[in-house]
């Protein structure tokens, strides 16, 4: 996780070899705001419910 002034980031990369990255245009100033902690939990949620992922190459 990281962030600039206006910006959070979430890069992940597991253990079974997925990246992805989220990234806002948007940051509380308060500190204790969890916003980051809550935009990892949601990729890592939307990520869970894929059921089959593409054999083809994306890219």
């Amino acid at each position: 996780m990281g962030s600039l002034p206006g910006t959070i980031t979430v890069m992940v990369r597991t253990s079974g070899q997925f990246c992805w990255a989220a990234l806002t245009n948007t940051r509380n100033r308060d500190t204790k705001s969890p916003i980051g902690a809550d935009l990892d939990v949601l990729v890592w949620q939307m990520v869970g419910k894929i059921t089959r992922w593409s054999d083809r190459d994306m890219f």
